[in-house]
């Protein structure tokens, strides 16, 4: 249903959000900090050399050419594995699937010899097939260890490769995306389908086609997610935000709708065996109009058995293990959990052997220490950490419209009780958190806080691929609120979304304290696309690729306008000796956005690149807020034509009626007279047409006819390029008018 669809698309995004390198940076940091502020800096450097070494080693130090083919066989064993175990509950034979799991698993345990039963044990590069590199004799050996060593990346992309194909063949083979209605002359094969690979192959379908009241057959079913090891591991890969309950009843719906009243004798062939065509023809006779519509996609995502949904849950916990579980007990949980232990145990054996009877301690005695300084230690570690296992009921009430809801509430306990038991700590992480305003790279723009870092920095850390200064959003660095203040747990995607359509058609509210807080840097997009692309993109790196292939992005565009201004005021002011082409930007346009790109999804902070002429461009916004109508005019005046470029703007203003609330209230008012003469309606508002930029307003302005049919917005973007050749253009009729 809805709500499944909704819940999936909740996960999906919030997967989407964590998938960077810089999630485990922020990880371990947030949990180094608490150690740090309750145990001590020593719990972390005493474990922090081994643990790092194990978790960073680097697998092909050393490693020798049949080392490096295992490795490579191992990721082409694992992903087959993934395919198979997609596939196995839509499989006609889900035993043999099973069987060939557990022969792959001996392999990857090293139980059995890795060997070709599946294709994995050849090797091709440069289509020259190999068997055992160390099977081979002495020349064939030397020339292929040649070959690897020039061809490397060949081959780690033929087995990169080979798995996306495998896991692309599990969807094109196995999907099952339309719904088959009764009047479709492939409705019986389809149900017969559904029902014998799907609802039998689905452990909870099974218990619901049970000849039982439908409350008790929810309860059993409920029951077995939640108490059951199996139920558990189903759980966890359909959980996606829902509680069992809500689970179980949708795979009811489903069963009640395959299996109607009249066809009780269906459901109970297939409690016990596959169906039939036969069956299918007995119980439904041959009335399409008695026929259920068919929708394998619906079944499986609900039980589990889809294809999409098995393979997406692997991925999923697959990242969180690497770049959360395992960064994150290497260097913060296990080193604090010595460091409590081993102090709990120096405590405890002192006391024994001040209070224990007798000249020994026996080693039973001991062994009793030991399990408590374990059980207090992991306690403490639960007390100190972040633990999901103590999730609280709100975080799933929550989930839409606060989606990290449950981590807020455990950085409010947790940290609550660190600052009780020692309020210095607060104060310390204040004094580092505001270090960089105490240094003088920090500078307020629209109320937020970013520090600046020169363009020489940049340059130097980007190898010189990158010569342009770099803002740094505060906030952004709050390892503990995100940025957000303590109360503000951060609203999510679909809140985010539904307050800018809000604004969007009543910008006056934009004003209020919780709009703020909700959308910090203004609204989304207008269009339609525009809309789906903030709603199911979220991911800032993406984002950023995504512009490097779309000219028609805002984020491209605004860059190609910044880019041509920039260049072009350097040849005007001779600072190079030619003119810029536009393949000359493009091109730089798009390494800008590559290394954007890079920077958003390896860096654990936001990053966001300036122009080395910001200041100008700063003054004439400010200009233009004061008085749209003069503020080119003022601009030349102050800084001259020299740096005029920098007044041009992606957006043509039709009516010439500034983004503001006021300027917006009155245009609403007075809608007729500017419907009659748009390019007068400057002149219409009067003196409200200027003061404060509203996002609000501009981005409602791009959606707004200036009259009531018309295809003309009263603000709309022009082509880049068009824009840089206007600004030049008014730049001559001011210094002519001069």
């Amino acid at each position: 249903g809805a709500t499944d669809l909704i819940d999936g698309l909740d996960s999906l995004i919030k997967f989407e959000v964590l998938a960077r390198l810089g999630y485990p940076v922020r990880n371990v940091s947030e949990g180094i900090l608490r150690i740090l502020t309750t145990t001590g800096p020593m719990a972390i450097m005493a474990g922090m050399k081994e643990s790092g070494r194990k978790l960073i080693t680097n697998r092909f130090s050393g490693a020798s050419l049949d080392d490096i083919y295992n490795w490579s066989d191992e990721v082409k064993l694992q992903t087959y594995r993934d395919e198979l175990y997609a596939m196995r509950d839509v499989a006609d034979d889900p035993d043999l699937i099973d069987a060939q799991i557990f022969d792959i698993d001996n392999m990857l345990s090293g139980k059995t010899e890795m060997k070709d039963k599946f294709g994995l044990g050849l090797r091709e590069v440069d289509g020259v097939t190999y068997t055992d590199a160390l099977g081979s004799g002495p020349e064939q050996a030397e020339f292929i260890k040649n070959k690897f060593i020039r061809e490397s990346a060949k081959i780690v992309d033929a087995h990169l490769s080979n798995s996306r194909n495998k896991i692309n063949n599990t969807f094109e083979t196995t999907g099952d995306f339309v719904v088959i209605k009764g009047e479709d002359p492939n409705w019986a094969q389809a149900y017969e389908r559904v029902v014998n690979r799907q609802v039998r192959n689905s452990k909870i379908t099974q218990i619901l086609l049970q000849d039982k009241p439908r409350e008790q057959l929810i309860d059993e079913a409920e029951y077995f997610l939640l108490r059951t090891k199996e139920g558990k591991d189903i759980l966890r890969v359909l959980g996606m935000g829902r509680n069992a309950r809500e689970i179980v009843e949708a795979n009811m719906d489903n069963v009640d709708e395959l299996f109607p009243s009249f066809a009780t004798g269906l459901k109970e062939i297939a409690k016990t065996r596959k169906i039939t065509a036969d069956d299918i023809k007995k119980s439904f006779g041959t009335d399409t109009l008695n026929y259920p519509a068919v929708n394998a996609a619906q079944v499986g995502a609900a039980n589990g058995t889809h294809p999409a949904i098995r393979l997406f849950s692997t991925a999923r916990d697959k990242f969180y293990k690497a770049f959360g579980e395992m960064p994150e007990s290497s260097l913060v949980r296990h080193p604090m959990f010595v460091d409590l232990y081993r102090k709990r145990m120096d405590a405890t054996i002192r006391n024994a052997i001040d209070t224990y009877p007798g000249d020994t301690i026996p080693p039973e005695y001991i062994r009793k220490l030991e399990f408590s300084a374990r059980q207090w230690a992991r306690a403490e570690l639960r007390r100190s950490l972040y633990d999901t296992s103590e999730r609280v009921d709100a975080a799933y009430t929550m989930r839409y419209a606060f989606p990290f809801f449950g981590a807020f509430t455990d950085v409010i306990e947790k940290w609550g009780r660190i600052v009780v038991n020692d309020p210095s700590a607060f104060g310390k992480i204040q004094t580092v958190y505001n270090s960089p305003d105490r240094m003088g790279l920090t500078e307020e723009r629209d109320g937020k806080t970013y520090i600046n870092v020169p363009g020489e920095w940049v340059k130097r850390g980007s190898f010189g691929l990158l010569d342009r200064p770099l803002a740094i959003p505060k906030t952004s660095l709050d390892l503990l609120f995100q940025g957000n203040q303590w109360w503000n747990p951060g609203a999510g995607w679909f809140v985010q979304i539904g307050t800018s359509q809000l604004i969007k058609a009543v910008p006056d509210l934009e004003r209020a304290a919780l709009v703020e807080k909700i959308l910090p840097y203004g609204p989304t997009g207008t269009s339609g696309g525009e809309f789906w692309k903030d709603l199911l993109v979220q991911n800032q790196a993406f984002r950023k690729g995504w512009a490097i292939f779309s000219e028609s992005d805002p984020t491209r565009r605004n860059l190609t306008v910044l880019i041509a201004m920039e260049e072009n005021h350097k040849y005007d002011n001779g600072l190079r000796s030619s003119m810029p082409s536009a393949k000359e930007i493009d091109d730089k346009v798009k390494n800008i956005l590559g290394l954007e790109v890079v920077a958003r999804a390896v860096l654990p902070f936001a990053t966001n690149l300036r122009s080395p002429y910001q200041f100008y461009i700063d003054e004439f916004q400010r200009l233009r807020e004061e008085n749209p109508q003069t503020a080119s005019e003022k601009f030349y005046d102050t800084y001259g034509e020299e740096y005029f470029q920098f007044t041009t703007s992606l957006s043509k203003n039709n009516t010439g009626i500034a983004a503001t609330i006021e300027a917006e209230k009155r245009s609403r008012q007075l809608s007729d007279l500017i419907a009659k003469n748009p390019e007068y309606g400057w002149f219409v508002v009067g003196d409200v047409n200027a003061g404060e930029f509203s996002p609000s307003v501009y981005q409602s302005q791009r959606n707004t006819p200036v009259a009531p049919g018309s295809t003309k917005k009263f603000r709309e973007s022009q082509d880049p390029y068009e824009a840089v050749d206007a600004t030049q253009a008014e730049k001559g009729w001011i210094t002519y008018n001069k």
